[in-house]
């Protein structure tokens, strides 16, 4: 007599968001210009980074984005609608970017795209150079 083959497993599929590229990931708002306005971007925080020493390398694919890198009092003022300095640009297309950090402190990237609906990923390293 033949053996049976075992039934196959149904496969349970759930709609669930995709992983963030790396566990810090977080989500907030800001605000901006004269008007206030609001909006979402995502942030990671880098941590303590050694100036003139470490950079971070950031890579994105997907839509159009504004790429910042603050350190930490700037990242609050632009949290608030402040004027605040940071490294990166507007409407950044490139796939690759490398910035040295100037000075020692606790550093942030965050990262909108500039349509809203847009969809786009980021990931980073830290770098360290001699």
């Amino acid at each position: 007599m033949a053996k049976r083959a075992p039934a196959a497993k149904k496969a349970v599929v759930t709609d669930t968001a995709p992983r963030p590229l790396h566990e810090n990931e977080q989500t907030a708002t800001s605000v901006a210009g004269e008007s206030q306005d609001t909006f979402l971007f995502r942030f990671w925080e880098l941590g303590q980074l050694d100036g003139g020493k470490q950079g971070v390398e950031i890579g994105h694919d997907g839509a159009p984005i504004d790429l910042f890198v603050f350190d930490e009092t700037n990242f609050e003022a632009y949290k608030t609608g402040q004027q605040h300095q940071y490294l990166g640009g507007f409407g950044i297309t490139a796939a690759r970017h490398l910035f040295q950090i100037p000075f020692d402190g606790k550093w942030f990237l965050a990262a909108r795209p500039v349509n809203p609906d847009d969809q786009y990923e980021v990931a980073y390293r830290i770098m360290n150079f001699n």
